[in-house]
């Protein structure tokens, strides 16, 4: 892989950069609500190509309604995050790369985790609360997320790569200028993908060795 031209990593957030806190977040939530089975049924139709991100995303987050802002507040400052997250980041920011994320995540979540990370984030939900309770999430699919980060960077593509471990990625793999797949055993994650990585700290020894100089 030559990556000389390469100008941004774009990450996933769920699996990819974290890969345990994220579960224990969205299990304790469906917990609470009692929706276990029905995301676990959504979950089965968006893998099987039954019903879109977009429709996955919107059904998934609209059981959540009702809920309490504290509720959501009092998990989230129960997670502990990776230890090495930010050695990864600035190990990669020293290479001169923007180091960005691009998530469908819970931006309430979502804001939590990355808030000391020192990186621009593409959240694709958007949460209203009334009276401090949930009313409404809007939702935005991962490929209009990556589309807008592009655009507002003012790059192309094919100075891109993304890295992902799950389904909605695979769009963005197809339009960047290489797509990295890590953290999965979903096949066709992989299949699509130009790279596979076992641990997303594999990346990081990948581009310092892309990025030496040609002797």
């Amino acid at each position: 892989m030559k990556n000389s031209d390469i100008k941004l990593i774009s990450f996933d957030l769920d699996g990819t950069l974290i890969k345990n806190s994220w579960e224990i977040f969205y299990s304790r939530v469906d917990e609470i609500i009692g929706k276990t089975q029905e995301i676990q049924s959504l979950v089965s139709q968006y893998t099987s190509g039954t019903i879109s991100e977009y429709e996955f995303m919107r059904k998934s987050y609209g059981l959540w309604h009702g809920i309490e802002k504290n509720i959501f507040l009092n998990i989230i400052n129960d997670i502990e995050l990776d230890g090495n997250l930010h050695l990864i980041i600035n190990k990669l920011k020293d290479l001169n790369l923007d180091v960005t994320i691009v998530t469908g995540g819970f931006d309430l979540y979502v804001n939590h985790v990355t808030k000391d990370l020192g990186v621009d984030v593409y959240c694709g939900t958007k949460s209203n609360f009334v009276d401090g309770i949930l009313s409404n999430i809007a939702v935005t699919t991962k490929i209009e997320l990556f589309e807008r980060m592009v655009k507002e960077k003012g790059i192309s593509y094919n100075e891109v790569i993304h890295v992902d471990d799950g389904t909605n990625g695979i769009p963005l793999f197809k339009i960047c200028a290489y797509g990295i797949a890590v953290n999965t055993k979903n096949r066709n994650v992989i299949k699509n993908a130009n790279i596979f990585l076992e641990d997303i700290e594999d990346l990081v020894k990948l581009m310092v060795e892309q990025r030496k100089p040609e002797s």
